[in-house]
């Protein structure tokens, strides 16, 4: 018995745009506030919603919690989130 490890690679994408909700922090890093995007919000169940965590935060629980994520209701902004979050601290892919 062993751990498998799926990727959901996209096609090639340029310079992904910035979803409109994530902003930067003082580092110069991209800072996602979790409440503005319901499905991360129900998958961050033991955290704070009005604080803001990095993308690749963001990225890890997505990652992790793959299987609670209702992909039948991510909004497009969501959606736009996800992709934004693989190309740019995924590298072009999603490990779930």
């Amino acid at each position: 018995m062993g751990i498998g490890i799926r990727t959901i690679e996209a096609g090639h994408v340029d310079a992904p745009s910035k979803p409109l909700l994530v902003q930067t922090g003082p580092g110069g890093e991209a800072m996602i506030n979790i409440g503005d995007y319901a499905q991360l919000k129900a998958i961050c169940w033991n955290r704070r919603h009005d604080e803001p965590i990095t993308a690749q935060a963001a990225l890890a629980i997505y990652e992790r919690n793959w299987d609670y994520v209702d992909r039948a209701n991510l909004t497009a902004e969501e959606t736009t989130l996800i992709e934004y979050l693989r190309e740019t601290v995924g590298n072009g892919a999603l490990c779930v």
